[in-house]
């Protein structure tokens, strides 16, 4: 069966039960704000001349909004008549089938991706076509688009995937490119439906989206070098938090673009790009099909070498846990900290700009970016040792968020020639609420990472959006400079997450099923001073192993501590067979 696009598509769902009333600001939007901080004061640590908002100035949301609406018309009129496509895949037209399909999955539960998308979800042999056409605004510019499809998913935060690096020269960018030298300045990622319209969050998450420089791995690793075990260079990204509030732009900040003169810059490609994302439904369970595709647009220009060549940067902090840049946390009440260091010893020296995170908002509190070559040092005996991320109710005895959150950003900032360039006070989330008790859907189950996302209390529903900064409107980088990342996380109390629930005694409770999973991800636009040699199109940060891993976890995955939350492991431990055939069963 095939669901069109509804009435209102894109937009927030009426998901709430016919008995439910919408409270948008009642009682219980109150109390679900309050408990997730957003009534927390902006009292912003760094002020003063270079400060500012990022991308939240009237003018700065104004010209998102014309930037994303000019777009939007071009690639749904010049490569309008998709429908069409579909329905006749070989009529003339702007739009051309690829003979190569994409492979992909659709699980209907996280627990079966988690378990192994190629033998527990259903395999998908997905259609692939592009489309060519120029930027309404900027002449010599070029926006390449794919779109790959169709998905049909189901509602029940199901997983549509295609896995990493999975679609090779996605746009068909090696054919325009091949052996020239080429710029990106932009991009869009993004869930669609057949007419063009781009769908938001709610009802479809982005769990993430990519677009790698160059599509080999050889050629990736000749032309950026960096010593890490995962070549996880991203041009173009996207992910649950990456559409903004409203009042902040909404859809439009899900397509970037740099200024006039910049440029992500390849050399002479011989691979274009290659492409991967998951996207969750997160409809009731039960609901009628979605159809849908996803939609790769690169807006590029074909030159010797842009004005002022930029790197997209990620500083990605370490991964403890399953996955890139991934860590885990208890997922009863509790609080952790996290941070790592980025030393600038590999790009040019210039300046980084346009600064975004990437974290999951239901479990995060707050982020600082430090610069200084003694900070991470100053910081770092915090841990006596230990492993991170410290869970801080079961450090020193116990503490709190708030007393460890002063403690650790006094010695920062004491620290000598530190200096605060960025910083988040509180998540971002938009809040779905109504005055009922939550459905079934909403209780009595331990949720994972995936369910994470919407988090929320007692009639609410919570989806992630992007988090305000307050940075340096640019962080100068000279070679041997020091940024430290410093991230502060607090799971909330979740209906049906507690260690006498029946959930929590049937399910390994070691096991990464109960458990919250987080990334703190600084990533930004860092142009490189005018003559400089090595000016790559993307930049993937680890910290060092030694700097990170080389120690002790607290002992606390050994066994339950009484004082402390519920532990996690490190690792997914399946070896019972009945737990594996329980997971199975979904």
């Amino acid at each position: 069966p095939r669901m069109r696009a509804p009435d209102g598509a894109g937009q927030p769902p009426a998901s709430a039960p016919a008995s439910a009333t919408r409270a948008p600001g009642g009682p219980v939007e109150a109390a679900a704000r309050r408990d997730y901080d957003q009534e927390r004061p902006a009292q912003w640590r760094g002020s003063g001349v270079g400060f500012a908002l990022v991308g939240a100035a009237p003018d700065q949301v104004r010209a998102k909004r014309e930037r994303f609406a000019a777009i939007d018309r071009t690639r749904r009129t010049a490569c309008g008549g998709f429908e069409d496509h579909v329905a006749a895949p070989e009529a003339p037209g702007p739009w051309r089938r690829l003979e190569d399909r994409a492979k992909g999955y659709h699980c209907a539960t996280g627990e079966q991706m988690k378990l192994g998308a190629q033998d527990n979800c259903e395999p998908l042999e997905l259609g692939r076509s592009v489309c060519d056409t120029t930027h309404p605004t900027r002449p010599g510019v070029h926006l390449a688009i794919e779109r790959i499809g169709p998905f049909r998913s189901v509602g029940n935060y199901d997983w549509s995937s295609l896995y990493m690096q999975a679609t090779h020269d996605v746009a068909r960018l090696e054919g325009h490119a091949f052996g020239l030298n080429m710029s990106i300045v932009g991009g869009l990622l993004a869930p669609v439906f057949a007419s063009g319209e781009v769908i938001g969050y709610p009802p479809l998450h982005i769990h993430h989206a990519h677009v790698y420089a160059y599509s080999n791995h050889r050629e990736r690793v000749a032309k950026i070098p960096n010593g890490t075990f995962d070549q996880h260079h991203i041009v173009l990204q996207a992910h649950g938090d990456s559409e903004c509030l409203p009042e902040h732009g909404g859809l439009a900040c899900l397509y970037t673009e740099l200024e006039e003169g910049e440029g992500y810059h390849f050399f002479e490609p011989k691979s274009g790009c290659s492409t991967d994302f998951e996207v969750n439904d997160l409809r009731p369970r039960g609901s009628e099909p979605l159809e849908w595709y996803f939609e790769v647009l690169i807006a590029y220009r074909i030159e010797p070498r842009p004005q002022r060549p930029v790197t997209f940067i990620g500083l990605n902090n370490p991964p403890v846990g399953n996955g890139p840049a991934t860590y885990l946390m208890p997922y009863d009440p509790s609080s952790t900290v996290m941070w790592y260091e980025y030393k600038h010893e590999i790009l040019a020296p210039g300046y980084l700009k346009n600064m975004i995170v990437h974290s999951h908002q239901t479990i995060f509190d707050s982020i600082f970016v430090f610069k200084g070559p003694g900070v991470f040092s100053a910081i770092d005996s915090y841990r006596d040792a230990k492993m991170l991320p410290i869970v801080l109710e079961c450090h020193r005895n116990g503490t709190n968020l708030e007393q460890a959150k002063e403690e650790i950003l006094a010695a920062a900032m004491a620290a000598p020639n530190s200096e605060l360039v960025c910083e988040v006070s509180k998540p971002g989330l938009q809040f779905e609420c109504t005055e009922a008790e939550p459905g079934p859907d909403d209780k009595g189950e331990a949720k994972s990472e995936s369910r994470a996302t919407m988090g929320g209390g007692p009639g609410c529903k919570l989806y992630d959006k992007r988090v305000q900064l307050n940075c340096r409107e640019s962080i100068r980088l000279d070679s041997g400079d020091s940024l430290t990342v410093v991230a502060f996380n607090r799971v909330r109390p979740h209906p049906g997450v507690d260690r006498q629930s029946q959930v929590f005694r049937e399910r390994n409770v070691y096991s990464s099923f109960y458990a919250a999973y987080q990334h703190s991800i600084f990533r930004g636009d860092f142009v490189a001073d005018p003559g400089s040699p090595f000016t790559p199109p993307a930049f993937f940060f680890y910290p060092k192993k030694e700097d990170v891993s080389d120690r002790p976890y607290q002992g606390l995955q050994v066994s339950l501590v009484g004082t402390c939350p519920a532990t996690v492991s490190l690792e997914t431990h399946l070896q019972d067979e009945a737990l594996l055939s329980y997971f199975g069963r979904g």
